[in-house]
């Protein structure tokens, strides 16, 4: 693309260069009078032909190229562009409420680390555009930060298995219930599971 402007250019800064140096050498030779000022004028004029006709040139290629040839790359480059953007304003709307969700649930989730997926209606020409899917949270534990518990009395009857389960549940559906009321939507649409890991 450079090479293909400086030809042009290197042709037109030497033109000027001669014309200078011819219409200096004439006006030397030319004496005093009214045909001075001519030569300048027509030195003059000719200065501006060399300086117009690389443009002159240029738009007589442009009219040369098919109607609409660069409409339609325009168009597909527009299209790309917008879908790329969607793409890029999708994924950080994403990110963002998954970052949140993180927020929202930390009360709920100390010595875990949450990690949370969010999918939005990602089509541009829906109307429900942007709207939440799914959230689903998988809770890792976290292994430094376990706090000891302490020793509880053993009840004979009762499985500690179900206590276990129990009480897991329960922050389950808090998790659950802080997610829905905050972004007013429904249940189903998330998902909590604690990692075994």
């Amino acid at each position: 693309m450079l090479e293909f402007l400086m030809e042009p250019l290197n042709r037109v800064v030497k033109n000027l260069v001669v014309l200078v140096i011819l219409a200096t050498f004439l006006e030397m030779l030319l004496p005093e009078n009214n045909m001075r000022k001519y030569a300048r004028l027509i030195f003059g004029l000719m200065i501006l032909a060399t300086i117009l006709h690389p443009v002159a040139s240029l738009l007589n290629q442009m009219d040369r190229l098919p109607q609409g040839g660069y409409q339609y790359s325009f168009v597909d480059i527009d299209e790309q562009v917008d879908s790329q953007t969607v793409e890029r304003v999708i994924k950080q709307y994403e990110e963002n409420i998954a970052n949140q969700t993180k927020a929202i649930i930390q009360p709920y989730t100390e010595g875990y680390k949450p990690v949370v997926v969010v999918k939005v209606v990602d089509e541009y020409s829906d109307e429900n555009f942007g709207e939440i899917l799914s959230i689903h949270i998988v809770l890792y534990q976290e292994d430094n930060h376990q706090p000891v518990e302490p020793v509880q009395p053993v009840v004979i009857g009762e499985s500690s298995q179900k206590k276990a389960d129990k009480a897991s549940f329960e922050e389950k559906e808090k998790v659950t219930e802080a997610i829905s009321s905050y972004y007013h939507i429904s249940e189903s649409l998330i998902t909590v599971k604690e990692s075994t890991n």
